[in-house]
């Protein structure tokens, strides 16, 4: 799963570009980059690091520079940032030497900031983590988004979360409160996209996250987390040419709105 996070841009591409109807297509010929320079993304993976999810924290450290290589040639300016949690307040000799020290927690690097554009900076913290813990099944997923939402960005940055977990939310069964909560935690936020990378079912419930607050809408798209091991030879690649596409087409919509009102 965490394979996604190797391609962070990529991933926000996929991220934004499935599900939903999508937006009217702009061409790559017709995309053109703004005078300002590229649309700036802040993309925040929110991970579970139970037991369960091994292959996730091991594939995220595999696809970082292939992350990062692609994002270089983008027309996105993106960062990427990481938020994890489990279920319970434990710590573990693991958490001390990734500098974990509370559940859900959000990683700070050297700029003192939650996003970075170093691809080896954030390998070097991905390859302290290790899977374990969890107790009950239910884990902090409503916590680590809003704690993710939290974290400072660049403003007027499209703000964007992937969730990845294999566990419902706590508190279970009852969790109506916490999500209404988390929901409207991010619509405040101004998270704009949401990804969701889980099991079939849980689909559903995590799905609830995606609402409207006024004319501000929070979308997004589910992927089955299963179908995340292996991940497909160039499945990346195709994640982020649809995620330009995506936010291009916005571009050019708004900039009609705004021409049609003048």
């Amino acid at each position: 799963m965490l394979r996604l996070l190797g391609l962070t841009g990529t991933v926000l591409a996929f991220l934004l570009v499935l599900g939903q109807p999508a937006a009217r297509a702009v061409p790559k010929r017709d995309i053109v980059l703004p005078k300002k320079g590229p649309p700036q993304v802040d993309l925040m993976f929110v991970l579970d690091i139970t037991g369960s999810m091994d292959f996730a924290i091991k594939s995220v450290e595999q696809e970082i520079q292939t992350l990062v290589d692609q994002l270089r040639t983008s027309k996105l300016d993106v960062q990427v940032g990481l938020t994890v949690f489990r279920d319970e307040i434990m710590r573990t000799p693991d958490d001390a030497k990734a500098g974990i020290n509370d559940d859900p927690w959000c990683f700070k690097f050297r700029s003192g900031r939650a996003y970075t554009t170093d691809g080896t900076e954030l390998k070097n913290i991905v390859s302290l983590l290790k899977a374990n813990g969890g107790g009950d099944g239910p884990e902090n997923s409503f916590e680590g988004l809003r704690l993710g939402a939290d974290q400072i960005g660049r403003p007027g940055a499209i703000k964007v979360q992937v969730l990845i977990t294999d566990a419902e939310p706590k508190p279970w069964p009852r969790y109506e409160e916490n999500l209404a909560k988390t929901q409207a935690h991010l619509l405040t936020k101004k998270v704009q996209e949401l990804l969701i990378v889980c099991t079939p079912q849980h689909r559903e419930i995590y799905q609830k996250l995606w609402g409207k607050e006024g004319a501000f809408e929070l979308k997004g798209e589910w992927q089955n987390i299963q179908a995340l091991q292996p991940m497909k030879t160039g499945m990346f690649r195709t994640m982020l040419a649809s995620l330009e596409t995506r936010i291009y087409a916005k571009i050019a919509d708004n900039e009609k709105k705004e021409a049609a009102g003048k």
